[in-house]
C-alpha cells in the first residue's frame, strides 16, 4: 500500500493485505466497542489487545475483531518478501501493526460481502521546534502500489475479508511526521456503482516519528474506535477521487 508520492521508498507504502476470509458465525451483538482477551497473532510477534467493535451487514448483526500493537519480527509479518523495499526490515521495529478480522456475522453468501476502505493523512515538518506547523499535508486513499490507476476506492473487498498494514518509513526526507490512517469496513456495491457505499465501523491509528528523538524516534498513536462523523468529513475527497462512485453519508 503505498503513502502518497514515495510508492516504496522506505516502505512509503502501508502494507494492506487481505488474507483468508473467514466463515460466518453467530453474532455476538455487543451495544458498544468492548475490549477482548488477547489472542495468539499467528506471527511471531507480541500477543495483541483486542478491541471489539459491533455492526450491521444488510440486516444482519456481526462483529469485529481489531488487533492492534507494534512490529517486533519483521520477517514474521513478511517485509523481507516486498520488492524495493528500499530499507532493512529491521528497521520497520516498532511501527504500529494492525490485523481486522471479522470475528462473528449471522449473513452468509451474497451477504458476506463487504471492503475495506483506508485514508492516509501525512503531515511533515523540517527543522526546529517540533511543535512547529507541518510545512507539507497530503491526504490520499490507499490502494497497493500495483492497484495504481484502477478507478476503485477499496484497500481490499471479498467474502468478510481481513485486513493487515504495519506501515514503515515514509518520511520522505523530512524530519517529522505524523501518519495517521482512517480505517473503515464498508459495504460495497453489487450490481452498479450507483448503490451508495456505506461505513459500516470505522477506526483511526497511526504513528509520529521525529527524527530529533534518537531514544525512540517512532512512537504509535492510540487504536481508536470512531463514529461516522469521521467518514462524513472524508466524503469530500472520496467522492473527489472517485466520482464515479456513490458515497453515503451518516446521520
Amino acid at each position: 500500500m503505498r503513502d502518497r508520492r514515495n510508492v516504496l521508498k522506505g516502505l512509503g507504502a502501508s502494507s494492506l493485505l487481505v488474507l483468508a476470509g473467514r466463515r460466518p458465525a453467530e453474532a455476538r451483538g455487543n451495544p458498544e466497542p468492548t475490549r477482548a482477551p488477547s489472542a495468539p497473532s499467528g506471527t511471531r510477534r507480541d500477543d495483541l489487545p483486542v478491541t471489539c467493535i459491533p455492526f450491521t451487514l444488510f440486516g444482519r448483526r456481526g462483529q469485529l475483531a481489531v488487533r492492534y500493537g507494534v512490529t517486533v519480527d519483521p520477517d514474521a509479518l513478511g517485509f523481507d518478501v516486498i520488492p524495493g523495499l528500499g530499507l532493512h526490515p529491521e528497521a520497520c521495529r516498532g511501527y504500529p501493526t494492525i490485523h481486522a478480522i471479522i470475528e462473528h456475522y449471522r449473513g452468509a453468501g451474497y451477504r458476506a460481502l463487504c471492503g475495506w476502505i483506508q485514508v492516509i493523512t501525512a503531515e511533515r515538518s523540517r527543522g526546529a521546534p517540533a511543535a512547529a506547523a507541518p510545512s507539507d499535508t497530503s491526504m490520499s486513499v490507499d490502494q497497493f502500489p500495483s492497484m495504481l490507476g484502477i478507478d476503485m476506492p477499496f484497500a481490499i473487498t471479498g467474502f468478510l475479508p481481513e485486513l493487515f498494514d504495519a506501515p514503515c518509513g515514509n518520511l520522505n526526507g523530512y524530519d517529522r511526521l505524523r501518519w495517521t490512517a482512517d480505517t473503515f469496513l464498508t459495504t460495497v456495491p453489487l450490481r452498479s456503482r450507483s448503490e451508495p457505499i456505506h461505513r459500516l465501523a470505522g477506526v483511526r491509528w497511526g504513528y509520529i516519528y521525529d527524527t530529533g528523538s534518537k531514544d525512540r524516534p517512532v512512537s504509535p498513536l492510540p487504536l481508536a474506535v470512531t463514529s461516522g462523523r469521521a467518514w462524513n468529513a472524508l466524503l469530500p475527497l472520496l467522492r473527489t477521487r472517485f466520482p464515479d462512485w456513490r458515497f453515503a453519508a451518516e446521520g
